[in-house]
């Protein structure tokens, strides 16, 4: 009985075997590399977006018109939250390149702007800075 059911069933030639086998493992190759490619950006953005230094975790700054402090910059998100409504908002690292994020220069007197008078624009002097605890009074609780 048992022949007759192996009888029954065609033989795959080996050669058809063999090649099935190869492409299957180029198809298994491709299928990671597109399930994985997302994953590889998103840590590559964040790496770049760690190591530039313009933006830093605990930095306060203006996204969609809104304040915003960072609280996390990790290898694949971004982490904010938003004081007015008390939201939090994680963005994937590969975004941040989209979103147009502003920081406060925290050596300027914002109520200045450079005139002929004072073309520094209300940079402080030298010897004139606050201290660091004077920049973020206020900011940081």
């Amino acid at each position: 009985m048992e022949e007759l059911v192996q009888s029954q069933v065609p033989a795959i030639p080996q050669s058809i075997e063999q090649m099935l086998g190869h492409y299957l493992w180029i198809g298994v190759a491709f299928i990671f590399a597109l399930f994985f490619r997302e994953a590889l950006v998103n840590g590559l953005a964040g790496v770049r977006f760690y190591l530039n230094k313009d933006f830093n975790e605990l930095d306060v700054v203006w996204v969609f018109d809104r304040v915003a402090r960072i609280t996390k910059i990790g290898m694949m998100k971004t982490t904010l939250i938003f004081y007015d409504k008390g939201t939090k908002m994680t963005i994937p690292n590969h975004e941040l390149d989209n979103i147009r994020m502003e920081k406060s220069l925290p050596m300027a007197d914002l109520t200045q702007l450079p005139s002929d008078e004072k073309p520094d624009g209300g940079l402080y002097k030298e010897g004139e800075e606050p201290s660091k605890d004077e920049m973020h009074d206020g900011l940081v609780e």
